[in-house]
């Protein structure tokens, strides 16, 4: 089929009938069938090229300038790290003691990335940063066959502004890994089932058996309640659900999902007894969904890590599940309808989890663009700002009163009171500053002119253009104050040797720099006088906990260092303790008698297989 094909579609398409309404399809869409488009491929590849230096500037750029973020993000690279170290590609540790809660793909890929690159902040960074790309580009194409060339971008570019995207696409954080297989094989199946495009079915299925091995059985959770939420709104007769069924080919596809994801978990029960997996389908599992949900710190999450798109979902959401939009054929109207359906099904698990942010939330941020970007593309189309919802309208005017004052604010910020800020980084954020002003001005002007398009196009852009230059900044900001001052004296500690204790903290950036075990002590009675002990113990707290510390211990705790709020403590003939079971620190785990916990230094190799590049 070809432009001829496309062209009769539009002219039956635009024909009068009978008691129905005209759907009138503007001449810059060429349709070939449900999702096919017949522009030609310099459009792929100038789409291509454009989102790769989108990319490139969010997730990318001075990636390994900047020192691992304690959390999520420095533990896995640690975790990674010892695996490289001990050659144990198996079984995922931290602190030298093995760890039940990921299973192993994202411990591999960073590996991995130690070997090519070196055991780095960079390396450490490369598969999150990747994974976001691979996920905006999976959202690009999948919207591009759903809606036309303007969606799939608006999507895929509101997709990579997200603030809580490019956070953690600068992370060394395994749950950008598990939303971007997720996200592909939603993508893939999209166009598989409801497009016909049944080729995809094979990389779709492989994408979610590689969900299973990032973070366990939740992503297919996740897609049996959306098929659920989907089935009861789209309200099929039974013989389009088995012929949904059919399409999806479970025959072939649950053994594709399988092949990639069972290997590992029965080998890591074989090797441990069953341990691992008892402990993975259990306790961690359990605790994930059984703990006390914080709903404030949920919504905000969603609030400030999709802003300011959360704004348009109502309006997204309503557009999907009328099963009316402009422009789009029923297999296009079904799929956009499946990924509103897995929306509200991340939403509805949203309250059983414990990690929101993180796994859960993220996860929310493709799908969710998909529909945005659809529904923008929507109000491009309109031939006058009053056919435009007020959200619209309401939402530039703001923008448009706001930009000068926030410009203004944001310049004298990063002027004055970031003075150490290198003279690079400031001038992205002031230029940032002033893109924000221009931009917004422009698409005011654009929507008062009733050019609706340009408008739409100019917003959408100018976050792009802002974002990128904001990033750096924000993270050497962000480093500067809460990192910089615990990294200085973790190079200090390593200078001088000796047995290193953090004390009341859990920060696996300092096991990653000092490149061997540290206690975690939470309990400041694991902690004794001895004068047998001749090794030197050095300290890591936080001001409160270390003149604490130093009450207890009068005359043998001395303070050698401060930056910050961190201190820098030399114990004269302490006994640090193993931590053992206790109410005031977290729960430990036995593993063949041994205790078996991040928080306990575990036993390092006496001979690295691999050695830090510098």
């Amino acid at each position: 089929m070809g432009n001829a094909t496309g062209t009769a579609i539009r002219d039956t398409l635009r024909k009068p009938d009978a008691g129905k309404p005209v759907i009138a399809l503007p001449d810059r869409f060429d349709i070939d069938g449900p999702g096919v488009l017949t522009k030609s491929g310099w459009q792929y590849a100038f789409d291509a090229i454009f989102l790769a230096v989108v990319c490139g500037c969010m997730f990318f750029y001075k990636l390994g300038t900047v020192g691992l973020f304690d959390g999520a993000g420095a533990g896995y690279a640690e975790s990674a790290r010892e695996m490289v170290e001990t050659g144990n590609y198996v079984l995922p540790q931290l602190n030298f003691q093995i760890v039940f809660a990921k299973p192993i793909l994202s411990y591999w890929l960073i590996s991995a990335a130690y070997h090519v690159f070196g055991v780095n902040e960079f390396a450490a960074h490369f598969w999150s940063a990747t994974a976001a790309t691979l996920l905006v580009a999976s959202t690009y194409i999948v919207v591009r066959h759903l809606a036309g060339r303007n969606a799939g971008l608006f999507a895929s570019l509101i997709l990579a502004t997200a603030p809580l995207m490019v956070l953690f696409g600068r992370l060394s954080c395994l749950d950008v890994v598990f939303c971007a297989t997720l996200g592909f094989a939603l993508s893939a199946l999209v166009i598989g089932v409801f497009l016909g495009r049944k080729i995809w079915l094979i990389p779709g299925y492989a994408a979610l058996g590689l969900s299973v091995l990032a973070n366990g059985p939740i992503g297919l959770s996740m897609f049996v309640v959306t098929g659920g939420i989907y089935l009861l709104c789209a309200r099929h007769k039974k013989a389009q659900v088995r012929e949904l069924l059919k399409d999806a080919h479970l025959e072939w596809g649950l053994p594709i999902l399988a092949i990639v994801c069972v290997p590992w978990f029965a080998f890591a029960s074989v090797v441990t007894n069953g341990l691992w997996t008892k402990m993975f389908f259990a306790p961690e599992s359990w605790c994930n969904f059984a703990s006390s949900t914080n709903y404030v710190r949920a919504f905000s999450a969603i609030g400030w890590g999709f802003a300011p798109w959360i704004l348009f979902m109502p309006n997204a959401l309503k557009l999907a599940f009328s099963n009316h939009a402009e422009h789009l054929d029923q297999p296009q109207r079904r799929g956009l309808l499946f990924f509103a359906s897995f929306v509200v099904a991340v939403m509805l698990l949203l309250p059983f989890a414990q990690s929101q942010t993180s796994g859960y939330i993220l996860a929310l941020l493709a799908p969710s663009s998909v529909l945005i970007g659809v529904l923008l593309s929507q109000w491009a189309s309109r031939t006058s700002v009053h056919f435009t919802p007020a959200v619209w309208r309401n939402f530039c005017l703001f923008l448009a009163v706001v930009a000068p004052l926030g410009a203004l604010a944001g310049g004298v910020a990063i002027h004055f009171l970031f003075k150490n800020v290198p003279a690079m980084i400031t001038g992205f954020g002031l230029a940032g500053c002033v893109a924000f002003w221009v931009g917004m001005t422009l698409q005011y002007g654009l929507l008062r002119s009733e050019r609706v398009g340009g408008c739409v196009a100019t917003v959408v852009y100018t976050f792009v253009v802002c974002t990128a230059l904001f990033v750096p900044v924000a993270f050497n900001i962000g480093y500067s104050c809460l990192q910089q001052d615990l990294y200085a004296l973790t190079t200090e500690v390593k200078q001088r040797g000796g047995q290193v204790v953090l004390y009341k903290s859990f920060a696996p950036s300092v096991m990653f720099y000092l490149e061997r075990p540290v206690d975690c002590v939470f309990d400041s009675q694991l902690m004794s006088k001895d004068e047998l002990t001749k090794q030197p113990t050095y300290v890591l707290a936080r001001a409160k906990a270390a003149d604490n510390l130093r009450s207890l211990f009068p005359g043998q705790i001395h303070q050698l260092d401060q930056r910050g709020d961190w201190r820098l403590l030399l114990a004269s003939h302490i006994h640090v303790a193993r931590p053992a079971q206790s109410s005031t620190m977290p729960a430990m785990r036995t593993f063949d008698n041994q205790i078996i916990s991040p928080f306990c230094a575990g036993t390092a190799p006496a001979q690295t297989k691999f050695h830090r590049w510098m």
